[in-house]
């Protein structure tokens, strides 16, 4: 039997300090001593304790995680017992070894003390920003730190010089993930297509998360070589059908591992189009697992087109949820086939559309015994009363599929990384 963390980076030993661990002076002469031994620390929530401390016993070699508040007022900014200007303050913590800084929210004091010192902030890989932070010292501080390979930032307005800078940091470092959401390009921009492709064409990314973001194009890309991403999310972008084929082209013979896509809620014979080639794209994939289509807009009259596509995936998760795959019509029909002539897939997350008792039997009737890995499918649906229910799960444990079937709740999209 093989054990593997979840979160590598939260091997011991890494020592999480508060306020109370070394309030008491017995306590704060043991972590003292500890910390010679602790390749990294982590300080969260609350730190209220003195800056100066900090800057005696946290040094490097000692990786620093920062996920705490910052002071915002004189009063909150403490060295050697007394308070200190928070400009004063706010210059040593920049010499601490932070190597991953994760800000959920800020004032607009803290905002403007973080710009003013991040230049000197020498060891950050790691920087997460949740709440609204300006692009274009952030990238200017990206592309000449050379060290920043994990970046998420959310609820900007990306102007044509921030994107310039983005794209010097992409070309100069090794990046490995990037998250942005919330973003708002100009549609207007030529930068845009420039940025998209530095992103979609990256060598050494591994991640690339890109969520609720308005205006986003891909529409003026070249043809673009296979990506070397393992994990691509566009989740709540709204793409044209000349994006999303664009987008295919980078899929088609890639290194992709993970797949999520939501991208439309417009119907159109063009639309359908673009996603069966997203699906063909997605079949040429060697090493894609798990595919994530959901709030796409896959209605039933599409997938008499897509479902010969998604059979020739190699995919063991699939997730079409939320895509108004309704009753008993031809598209429970043709998922069922795709998934009668897979070999691969073993779960299937169906939640949230408007199938029937009638649309389940179909979809199992067509999925038939396959002869394949088991499969599991997840329904969630208000079509589907409690009586009829018991009955669905013995009639899908009879041709070898574990069905579960719950009441309609809402749900909302999460991304899946």
């Amino acid at each position: 039997m093989t054990w593997q963390p979840q979160w590598r980076s939260r091997l011991w030993p890494q020592l999480g300090l508060s306020q109370n661990l070394i309030q008491d002076d017995v306590n704060r002469a043991y972590v003292e001593a500890s910390l010679a031994h602790c390749p990294s620390a982590l300080i969260n929530f609350v730190w209220d304790n003195d800056i100066e401390w900090l800057v005696r016993h946290v040094r490097p070699p000692i990786a620093l995680e920062w996920d705490a508040n910052l002071p915002s007022t004189p009063s909150d900014a403490r060295g050697n017992g007394v308070e200190i200007p928070l400009e004063e303050w706010y210059a040593k913590w920049a010499q601490l070894p932070i190597t991953t800084l994760v800000r959920r929210s800020m004032c607009s004091i803290v905002r403007e003390h973080i710009v003013e010192v991040l230049p000197q902030c020498r060891y950050l890989t790691t920087v997460t920003f949740h709440d609204a932070f300006p692009l274009a010292p952030l990238f200017k501080f990206a592309a000449s730190s050379g060290t920043l390979v994990h970046l998420t930032t959310s609820y900007a307005t990306a102007s044509s010089a921030d994107l310039e800078d983005a794209i010097q940091w992409l070309a100069s470092t090794p990046v490995q993930s990037f998250r942005f959401d919330h973003w708002t390009f100009d549609p207007e921009c030529a930068t845009v297509a420039v940025f998209f492709e530095a992103i979609l064409q990256h060598s050494t990314m591994s991640l690339l998360s890109i969520s609720s973001c308005t205006h986003v194009s891909l529409d003026q890309l070249p043809l673009l070589k296979p990506t070397q991403l393992h994990n691509l999310c566009f989740s709540r972008c709204s793409l044209s059908s000349t994006s999303i084929k664009n987008l295919a082209s980078a899929i088609s013979h890639s290194s992709l591992v993970c797949l999520h896509l939501s991208l439309s809620d417009t119907r159109s014979d063009e639309y359908a189009c673009a996603m069966v080639e997203v699906l063909k794209a997605a079949s040429l994939c060697n090493n894609l697992k798990i595919l994530g289509l959901p709030c796409n807009s896959l209605v039933n009259s599409y997938w008499k087109t897509l479902g010969p596509a998604l059979q020739l995936s190699t995919v063991e998760e699939l997730s079409l949820s939320m895509n108004g795959i309704g009753g008993n019509g031809d598209g429970v029909l043709w998922i069922g086939k795709a998934i009668h002539g897979s070999t691969t897939i073993r779960t299937v997350d169906l939640t949230l559309n408007d199938i029937t008792k009638e649309g389940v039997t179909t979809l199992l009737k067509h999925i038939g015994d396959r002869r394949a890995s088991p499969l599991t499918i997840s329904l969630q649906s208000s079509r589907i009363v409690k009586k009829n229910r018991a009955h669905l799960v013995r009639k899908a444990r009879e041709v070898g599929v574990q069905l579960s079937i719950k009441y309609y709740e809402k749900l909302q999209v999460t991304d899946p990384f």
